[in-house]
């Protein structure tokens, strides 16, 4: 479908620029899926899981519907990432 890619496209610049939350995330998927009325996206992504929070995810979707301009329900599961450094001396 082609409003389905373009709108996946949409939402990939905004997941990148809202969702993701330091360097080390990355994002693995989106899958957008249209339903009647709404969009249904689903993002699997790594990141730390300080970075992200129930909220952050809802004020997320309110900004993607916003742009897009149409409702979506948004699932978003993070694999969690530990980023250990160690300097020299």
């Amino acid at each position: 479908m082609i409003i389905s890619e373009n709108v996946g496209y949409q939402i990939l610049e905004l997941v990148d620029s809202q969702i993701k939350t330091s360097p080390e995330s990355k994002i693995q998927s989106i899958k957008v899926t249209p339903r009647q009325g709404y969009l249904e996206v689903r993002i699997e992504l790594t990141a730390s899981i300080e970075s992200i929070s129930q909220a952050k995810i809802d004020r997320d979707k309110n900004l993607i519907a916003q742009e897009i301009g149409k409702p979506i329900d948004l699932r978003v599961e993070v694999t969690p990432i530990r980023v250990l450094q160690s300097f020299r001396d």
